[in-house]
């Protein structure tokens, strides 16, 4: 039918009375359906997208209060990092004295040592002196008495 009336060159709508009636049960069911489907519809819809903004601002507030806990926190970890490295450099210089402490106790034993060595030598080396200046002189009795047959006054 509608081929024919294309093709006659027809009109493929015809306004007639059903048009009307068309147009009235329209209109009544949109009445109708208006308060128990689009207003109920709507009504999600908008509850819905209230709900979704709420989510966001939510979701935005979170991560705002994230971002400000992190740079709490790095801050917090730099100022620890910067006690941990200064409590690092108090220990070093603590152990470098100690070591300095230690290396002077033993230079000053050592040094000690050798001059009480050098002492104990001085003195064994008078008394070698000493001992060899008496037999040096009784050798030199014996050697004149040998030698002249007597006694060396």
């Amino acid at each position: 039918m509608l081929l024919t009336a294309v093709l006659s060159g027809g009109s493929v709508v015809d306004l007639d009375a059903t048009v009307f009636i068309q147009l009235v049960v329209f209109l009544v069911l949109f009445l109708l359906l208006r308060p128990l489907l689009f207003r109920p519809l709507l009504a999600v819809i908008s509850e819905r997208e209230r709900a979704t903004e709420g989510d966001v601002r939510e979701a935005k507030a979170r991560q705002t209060d994230a971002e400000k806990k992190m740079k709490t926190y790095e801050k917090e970890m730099q100022r620890i990092r910067e006690k941990a490295s200064l409590e690092r450099e108090q220990i070093r210089e603590s152990g470098r004295a100690r070591e300095r402490e230690i290396l002077d106790k033993a230079r000053e034993d050592v040094n000690r040592a050798i001059e009480d060595g050098r002492e104990k030598m001085s003195t064994q080396a008078t008394q070698v002196r000493q001992e060899m200046d008496r037999e040096i002189e009784m050798l030199s009795k014996e050697i004149v008495g040998a030698v002249l047959g007597r006694k060396a006054a």
